[in-house]
């Protein structure tokens, strides 16, 4: 299978036993994720394009192969995959449809566009049937097995310092409703009384080199941001504290307040470190 990893028109070939091979032509930005894509609908019988379904039930995977025919921009994509779909026989090709759609595909969107859809999308909720299906297409990620393929898929996976700004903007300032604060709550309380004690993640984990070296760094910034520099015994003493206070749960006027003081103290902090510039 040769198969890139980047955007273009691809060729599934079929070979038939004793008669001509078929051809599904198609377009993709990333050509080797359809690739998978394509082979998983099969797997699940649920693939869209009936004729390559039932190809794949009569001749088996091993009769099928993908091949990167042109490598161009998404702008391009339907007019190679119309020239090229032209190009074969329309009876050797099991595309359904044989004239290809001109999408927005790598066209991208302004801001007062995306907020229309944001608009158009706000408040709307799934039925009871629909999140049932969506939870039946996602129970394979519950499973022991699911965990394991998707923990693989993430191993040495780094985000870009682009893409680590942005989730950050993308966070920032946003709060918790009190319903989703109490349904944590509750789920926290129901896995300390199934285990017994509350759950802790980071239970049991090793921390790599590079973790407790970002840990001093952000101390060293913090520290810098006080004026001052905590001393080990002081580190350790929170460390213990943090320790007790584990599986104890807030209520959200008790987050409140605790959020109220601690921006007491910073602004004080504030307020004296500008005034020792000025002096």
């Amino acid at each position: 299978m040769s198969v890139s990893p980047i955007g273009g028109v691809y060729r599934i070939t079929v070979n038939r036993p004793g008669d001509r091979p078929m051809f599904y032509i198609g377009q993709a930005k990333d050509l080797k994720r359809r690739w998978i894509y394509h082979l998983s609908a099969l797997r699940c019988k649920r693939h869209r394009n009936t004729h390559l379904q039932h190809a794949y039930a009569k001749y088996g995977e091993s009769a099928l192969s993908c091949q990167t025919i042109l490598v161009c921009s998404p702008h391009n994509f339907c007019m190679y995959e119309q020239a090229i779909l032209d190009s074969y026989p329309q009876d050797q090709v099991y595309n359904i449809h044989k004239t290809c759609v001109s999408t927005r595909l790598g066209v991208p969107q302004s801001e007062s566009t995306r907020a229309r859809i944001g608009v158009s999308n706000l408040g709307k909720k799934r039925t009871e049937e629909t999140k049932a299906r969506i939870g039946a297409a996602q129970a394979w990620k519950r499973t022991g097995d699911g965990r394991a393929r998707m923990s693989v898929a993430q191993t040495g996976k780094k985000l870009s310092d682009e893409t680590r700004r942005r989730i950050s903007v993308a966070h920032t300032g946003r709060k918790m409703s009190p319903e989703s604060i109490a349904k944590g709550q509750a789920t926290r309380r129901a896995q300390a009384a199934i285990y017994g004690k509350p759950m802790n993640a980071m239970k049991g984990k090793k921390v790599s080199a590079e973790a407790l070296a970002n840990r001093a760094e952000a101390r060293a910034k913090n520290a810098a941001i006080r004026g001052y520099s905590r001393s080990e015994q002081a580190i350790q003493n929170i460390a213990a504290a943090n320790k007790r206070r584990a599986g104890i749960l807030h209520t959200p006027e008790h987050r409140a307040k605790i959020g109220e003081a601690s921006r007491r103290v910073w602004a004080t902090k504030r307020a004296e470190r500008h005034q020792g510039a000025m002096a």
